[in-house]
């Protein structure tokens, strides 16, 4: 068992280990969001008119995790989100816009909300609903899961009062 010399020392070993925890815990989620993308964006629909880039460029893929720096010291913040500088944009193929609009920047909300216009009664014209998926976790007790399971992996035991 460690020990320690001061309380800076003691604060410093459990920030490290709960910057461990959120981690751990972001990743898992960024994966199930991806999930949830998958089950509801991709699976449902066929390809359609435009090659699917899925973890290669597209939308799937632009899924990512991030520590927010700049916050108050000893303070921990992760953003899960979808980055369209991962995205390819091929206005030629159709790939998340076309010839006179990049739409990677609003790719999120045309699936989610069904608003991307380029062919009439396709996936693109339907709403794709991945991310009711993502707040049923929070409903569900998942995301409860989750944390608690990245904590145990870091040896930390969470007990409910």
């Amino acid at each position: 068992m460690p020990t320690f010399d001061n309380d800076t020392s003691l604060m410093l070993a459990i920030y490290a280990d709960m910057e461990n925890v959120f981690e751990d815990a972001s990743n898992q989620v960024t994966e199930r969001v991806r999930d949830f993308v998958e089950e509801a964006v991709y699976n449902p629909f066929s390809q359609g008119k435009y090659k699917r880039l899925g973890m290669n460029g597209g939308f799937l893929g632009s899924w990512r995790n991030s520590k927010l720096e700049n916050i108050a010291s000893l303070s921990l913040a992760y953003e899960i989100y979808s980055d369209p500088n991962l995205m390819v944009y091929d206005p030629i193929l159709f790939q998340h816009g076309n010839m006179f609009e990049d739409r990677r920047d609003i790719m999120d909300e045309a699936i989610e909300e069904g608003t991307d216009y380029d062919f009439d009664e396709t996936a693109a014209s339907i709403k794709r609903d991945y991310w009711s998926l993502v707040l049923n976790m929070l409903e569900d007790g998942s995301m409860d899961k989750i944390i608690k399971e990245s904590f145990y992996k870091s040896g930390i035991e969470v007990v409910k009062s």
